[in-house]
């Protein structure tokens, strides 16, 4: 996780600093949780703060990779109004095999 979140950070020209937000596939397994936080950890090493976390997967269930259309789709209806959780935030999935994914969105008014 901790280097697809900084691929998708350098690709995007920010740091952990700029994210507010971060979207995730997680369902409330220990270990999900655990592996996305030690991944923030090791890309705001410098002091840098963490982004809030926001999850859908425990209103949706597990959709499998249908999550990554659903976090998009979500955020594009959610960034836009006024209690929106930021203008820049990340995406993160990780699979039961060992993939892991970060994409970095950004909202422009």
């Amino acid at each position: 996780m901790t280097a697809a979140l900084r691929a998708a950070m350098t690709q995007a020209g920010i740091t952990c600093n700029d994210l507010q937000f971060a979207v995730s596939d997680q369902k409330g397994e220990a270990f999900w949780a655990i592996d996305a936080a030690n991944a923030f950890t090791r890309v705001a090493s410098d002091g840098g703060t963490v982004p809030d976390p926001l999850t859908l997967a425990d209103c949706v269930g597990e959709i499998g990779s249908a999550f990554g259309s659903l976090a998009l789709a979500w955020l594009h209806q959610y960034l836009p109004h006024p209690d929106n959780p930021g203008q820049c935030g990340v995406i993160h999935m990780a699979e039961d095999t060992g993939a892991r994914c970060a994409v970095v969105v950004e909202h422009i008014s």
